[in-house]
């Protein structure tokens, strides 16, 4: 039994086929969209994507289920000052349409982008599950600087908030740490550094904000929100949110954080996945307004206890699945690539087995011993034994035995065991 993932980063709608080793030992997991932060006429960064998941999901193997998985929200650019929504996510097996409840499916709500100068907070009723985390808000922009986006819901709990930019010509707020992270930090008001990012679940990763040698935030690292831009002689732009590793190489991703003022520079995007983008700065005059930054699309990963060994030789999985061999001479061929419980009817005494295919990790084979008269096995595959005698296997017709071999390092050294004689 292994652990093996389904990931779907693709944005759109579609639908797969869940695979043959399929169980219901399984999680779904999906985070939505972050919204697109606002041009710096306005300059809010947007809330981040919420997580939503279910568990030990009842259907079976070859069954159709259908998927969406949303785009991150457009930051807010000179005519269109508004951030766009991001997109829901959400995983059905029942219609190709968003769950309406857990019997069907599993839904994350996508961050909304920033309208007139507000936000709407990801609230975890617009989200369906039996774990569900929000993705974080967007405190806002009292001054100048930018603010920063919100981190996404995770695994491990709510996405931060966005740092709050301060009143006056104001640095940018940093970014919100994502799935259990930290908020982004507030900026001073007047000129000011920007805000560091939030930390991420492990308290570590926040981007550094801007200061007047370095005037650009710095990226986030690992679901770490951004660092706000400078504001100052030379401002800077925000820095980008973390992408999320909580599934290894993808995961919940941190807020994108706000420019400093004065700056046509941009905000940060939102990491992946889902992070909400942040505010621009706000210039002199509109035109130089700094953009919005965009939100991180979202994502799907099911999780499963595999059936099968993880173990892929000459293009085919071995499967725990039976095969039946007759022993009609004194040499017997096992290739566990078709299965590792082998049914053995004896027509003859073996002297000499070959085991060919080995999976590289820890295997065991089962040899299912049906003995047709008074015959024996005197060769096992160059196994050892216990105190180095070889069993004898039970003479007679009909006669049925159970013995086991394992190998942990690809079948160079392999063990042999009894496990029962003689059933009836």
């Amino acid at each position: 039994m292994v652990q093996k993932n389904i990931v779907i980063t693709a944005t759109g709608s579609g639908s797969n086929t869940l695979p043959s080793d399929w169980t219901n030992t399984n999680t779904i997991e999906v985070i939505g969209g972050g919204g697109g932060g606002s041009l710096g006429t306005i300059g809010w960064g947007a809330p981040a994507g919420a997580y939503a998941k279910i568990s030990n999901y009842a259907v079976n193997p070859g069954t159709t289920y259908y998927w969406s998985v949303g785009t991150g929200g457009n930051g807010g650019i000179s005519g269109f000052a508004n951030g766009t929504d991001g997109g829901n996510t959400w995983v059905n097996f029942q219609a190709a349409a968003s769950p309406t409840t857990t019997a069907n499916g599993v839904r994350a709500c996508a961050g909304n982008g920033v309208t007139g100068g507000a936000v709407t907070a990801p609230t975890a009723a617009n989200s369906l599950g039996t774990i569900i985390y929000t993705g974080g808000t967007c405190i806002g922009a009292l001054g100048d600087g930018g603010g920063g986006g919100g981190g996404a819901g995770g695994p491990n709990g709510n996405g931060g908030s966005g740092g709050q930019a301060g009143t006056g010509l104001s640095g940018g707020g940093g970014g919100g740490g994502a799935s259990g992270g930290a908020n982004g930090v507030n900026t001073a008001a007047g000129f000011s550094n920007g805000g560091v990012g939030g930390a991420n679940f492990f308290g570590v990763g926040g981007g550094i904000g801007g200061i007047s040698t370095f005037a650009n935030g710095a990226t986030g690292s690992n679901g770490a929100g951004g660092g706000g831009g400078f504001s100052g002689g030379t401002p800077g732009s925000g820095g980008i949110g973390g992408n999320g590793i909580e599934w290894i190489s993808y995961g919940a991703g941190g807020g994108g954080a706000g420019g400093g003022y004065s700056t046509t520079l941009p905000a940060g995007n939102g990491g992946l996945y889902g992070g909400g983008g942040g505010g621009g700065g706000f210039g002199a005059t509109a035109p130089t307004a700094g953009l919005g930054g965009n939100g991180a699309p979202g994502i799907i990963v099911l999780k499963y206890t595999s059936r099968s060994l993880d173990y892929v030789p000459s293009d085919k999985i071995v499967e725990m699945a039976a095969q039946s061999i007759t022993a009609s001479s004194a040499t017997v061929n096992i290739d566990l690539s078709l299965g590792s419980y082998v049914i053995l009817t004896l027509s003859a005494t073996v002297t000499t087995m070959t085991i060919t295919n080995w999976p590289p990790a820890d295997c065991n084979l089962i040899l299912d011993v049906r003995n047709q008269g008074a015959f024996n096995i005197t060769g096992w595959g160059g196994a050892k034994w216990a105190g180095g005698t070889l069993p004898t296997v039970t003479s007679g017709a009909g006669k049925k035995d159970v013995f086991t071999l394992f190998s942990g390092d690809g079948g160079t050294d392999s063990y042999g065991a009894i496990v029962g004689q003689n059933y009836s």
